[in-house]
Parts: C-alpha cells; sequence; structure tokens
C-alpha cells in the first residue's frame, strides 16, 4: 500500500510485477487499474523505441542522449562504489 495525502494505492499481489492496482481517494473515488502482463517488463520502453524508428528520430524527446549517459554513469559510480568487479576488467584503473 502507498499512501499519501490525497488517498492510497493498493497494489495487489504480487507486488513485485503487478497487473492490478486499487487507487482510493479521500473523496471516496475508486479507480480501478487492471493492466495485464503482457511482456518481459520493458513493453513501454520497447514500444516508445519502435515508434522512434517509425518517426525517423534518433533520440527520444524523453530520454535525451544526455540524460540516458548520465544514468549510465550514476549507475557506474554506484556499481564501483560497491566493490563490483566484471571478469576481465581491469582492477587496477577500476574498469575506466
Amino acid at each position: 500500500m502507498l499512501s499519501g495525502p490525497l488517498g492510497y494505492v493498493m497494489i495487489h499481489a504480487n507486488w513485485w510485477n503487478p497487473a492490478r492496482a486499487t487507487i482510493q481517494y479521500l473523496d471516496r473515488r475508486v479507480v480501478e487499474l487492471d493492466e495485464p502482463f503482457t511482456a518481459s517488463g520493458f513493453n513501454y520502453e520497447t514500444a516508445h523505441f519502435c515508434d522512434l524508428i517509425r518517426m525517423g528520430l534518433r533520440e527520444s524527446p524523453e530520454i535525451s542522449h544526455a540524460l540516458s549517459l548520465a544514468m549510465a554513469r550514476l549507475l557506474e559510480d554506484a556499481r564501483r562504489a560497491l566493490g563490483v568487479r566484471f571478469p576481465g576488467e581491469d582492477h587496477a584503473s577500476g574498469g575506466r
């Protein structure tokens, strides 16, 4: 359950891969969401990528190349800070 100042959201089982949710507002409105799991979890990203190809775009207006690179660097920094190393990685240079 996720709670906020205007109500709460109940995520139905399984919480790590939900297909249903119920939104209960303080004013007693209830919204039921039912979106069955249809893919590997990247279905929205895949659909967006296919749309970009169809439109002939090389960069997403939602996730720019700069933002994508910044997220990759953040994950790489976290990996290094945790001491995670990949096979064949140069341990002396930290992978860079």
